[in-house]
């Protein structure tokens, strides 16, 4: 008796403990290696992409803010958010939370937030990230968008957000990276784990900051047993 309740209990530690621990290990490696075959394998990216649309949103919603600071982006008032926003948010999603794309952001060192920004500028703008923006729009027309007024954007809001009038030339990614962003590969330890708790019976949270000092994670990560594999299936960046 006492031989197979030993028995049971290693099984579920080697269940709740080895094996998720060696799928991040393999998650970890895949990122340094920019392993993108492994990346795909160990990680649930469409579950992945679902945790991180409320932090894309948030980008997505800067940019567009920025593209009607100009008057010509006033002139559509709310309806550039309530119109493209959902549009952005998923086209964001699907270019940009690929394996080859988490393995360039580990690489580079930075957050979320301007990996994002920088790769949504390498796109040349808002009118490139979703091509053929403004089409599907009221108002739009095979010369541009046009805007209440008369106003007609040329190319649609690949154009717009830079000035005080829409732009021929398209957005550029930002020269350098803010302070912090950028610089050597983060190294992590049993010292930046600074949360962990289960998510339900075949889920659990571990709560990551890079430096080791800090009081709180500064990214959540969920792990699930899935497809017969413990993967990642969850980020949730801390809310700044």
């Amino acid at each position: 008796m006492k031989k197979l309740l030993a028995l049971l209990v290693l099984v579920v530690v080697g269940f709740y403990v080895g094996w998720p621990a060696w799928s991040a290990y393999q998650i970890h490696d895949g990122l340094k290696r920019s392993d993108a075959a492994l990346l795909a394998r160990k990680i649930d990216f469409e579950s992945l992409r679902t945790s991180l649309r409320p932090a894309v949103a948030a980008e997505v919603e800067k940019a567009i803010d920025r593209a009607a600071a100009g008057p010509a982006g006033q002139a559509l008032g709310g309806d550039l958010k309530k119109e493209l926003a959902p549009k952005l948010v998923e086209t964001a999603l699907s270019r940009m939370i690929t394996p080859e794309n988490l393995g360039k952001l580990y690489a580079q060192g930075g957050s979320l937030g301007s990996f994002v920004s920088r790769e949504a500028g390498k796109m040349g703008g808002l009118g490139q990230l979703v091509p053929g923006l403004g089409k599907g729009l009221p108002g739009a027309s095979e010369g541009g968008l046009k805007l209440p007024g008369g106003l007609t954007i040329p190319g649609g809001l690949g154009r717009l957000g830079r000035g005080s009038q829409p732009s021929e030339t398209p957005a550029k990614a930002p020269a350098s990276e803010p302070a912090g962003d950028s610089g050597k590969k983060p190294s992590y330890g049993f010292s930046n784990i600074k949360s962990f708790g289960f998510a339900g019976p075949l889920a659990m949270r571990l709560g990551v900051a890079k430096d080791p000092s800090a009081s709180g994670p500064d990214l959540t990560a969920e792990m699930r047993f899935t497809g017969f594999d413990w993967k990642l299936t969850g980020l949730t960046p801390r809310q700044r």
